[in-house]
C-alpha cells in the first residue's frame, strides 16, 4: 500500500514539475526520432483493435461484442500493414519542429510555438464529443497531464489510406505529448464520433559503439 501510494506521488510530483516546465524545455527533451509502439482503436459501438510492439514484434488482436460476450481474434499482419507500423514516426528536430511521417510520406509538420499550439483547421471543435475535441483552442498548451501541439480537420480521405493501419476512417488528427507516459500520441478520430485510434510513439534508443 505505501509503496503504491510512494510510486503515484512520484508519478503525480512528475506531471507537476513537467508541466510547471516551460513547452520549449520539453520539447527540447524529445529532440530525436520516435517509432511507432502500439495502437488502441475502437470503431462503431463496440469493435476494438490493437497493435502492440514487443521485442521488435508486431501482433494484432481485434475484439467485438456478440450474443453479450466479447469475442477476439489475432489479426494477420499483412507485409503492406508490417510496412506501415515499421516506418510510421515522429521526428522532432533540433529546431524543436516535429514530422510525422509513414511509408517515407510526410502526414504532419508541426513548426514550434512556444505558446499554444499549431491548429490547421477549417471548423472549430466545438462538438463536445467523446475525445474531448471541444477543449481545442489556439491557447491550449497543458491541459490534464498532456502537452497539447497540433490539431488537423477536414483529412484527405484518399490519403488516409496510406497510414490508417487500425482502418477507422479519420478525418481529424490530433498531436500531444503525455507527461505522465512520456510518450508522442497522434489522435486519429472521426470528429462526429464515429471511431478514434490512439497512435503512440517511443522515443528510439541511440546505442553508441
Amino acid at each position: 500500500m505505501k509503496k503504491s501510494l510512494f510510486v503515484g506521488l512520484m508519478i503525480l510530483s512528475n506531471m507537476i514539475f513537467a508541466q510547471n516546465s516551460t513547452k520549449e524545455s520539453i520539447i527540447k527533451s524529445l529532440i530525436g526520432t520516435h517509432d511507432l509502439n502500439s495502437i488502441s482503436a475502437f470503431m462503431g459501438a463496440n469493435t476494438m483493435v490493437n497493435y502492440d510492439k514487443s521485442k521488435g514484434v508486431w501482433k494484432g488482436f481485434m475484439s467485438m461484442i456478440m450474443m453479450g460476450r466479447r469475442d477476439g481474434e489475432k489479426i494477420k499482419i499483412t507485409p503492406d500493414v508490417l510496412r506501415k507500423l515499421n516506418t510510421m514516426k515522429i521526428i522532432v528536430n533540433e529546431d524543436l519542429s516535429m514530422t510525422l511521417s509513414c511509408n517515407n510520406s510526410t502526414l504532419a509538420y508541426v513548426p514550434f510555438k512556444a505558446d499554444g499550439m499549431v491548429l490547421n483547421i477549417k471548423e472549430a471543435f466545438n462538438d463536445e464529443s467523446q475525445y474531448g475535441l471541444d477543449k481545442i483552442k489556439p491557447e491550449l498548451t497543458f491541459s490534464e497531464g498532456e502537452l497539447f501541439l497540433y490539431a488537423q480537420d477536414a483529412l484527405d480521405e484518399n490519403e488516409n489510406l496510406s497510414y490508417d493501419i487500425a482502418e477507422v476512417g479519420p478525418n481529424s488528427m490530433v498531436i500531444s505529448y503525455s507527461l505522465k507516459d512520456r510518450t508522442l500520441k497522434v489522435l486519429l478520430c472521426v470528429k462526429e464520433g464515429g471511431g478514434a485510434a490512439d497512435y503512440f510513439f517511443k522515443k528510439k534508443v541511440v546505442t553508441k559503439n
